[in-house]
């Protein structure tokens, strides 16, 4: 597994990722444990990153297929 899409050093700090922070209705607000009931895109200096939280973006897959890709 490539680890460099989890462990990028230019991931903004937002509190939807944070160790301190549990998702709340819909994951449009967090509590933070340190600040209370927040937005999922703050962030304060007690921010600290949990690699588990943070969903990377899909890169996709490519949708054009020939016949040729499917014999055997």
């Amino acid at each position: 597994m490539n680890n460099k899409k989890f462990f990028r050093s230019d991931i903004p700090p937002a509190c939807a990722y944070c160790k301190h922070g549990r998702s709340i209705s819909g994951g449009k607000e967090v509590f933070c444990l340190k600040k209370g009931i927040v937005d999922a895109d703050d962030n304060c200096r007690a921010f600290k990153y949990d690699v588990l939280k943070r969903k990377p973006q899909s890169t996709g897959i490519e949708k054009s297929y020939s016949e040729e890709d499917f014999k055997l």
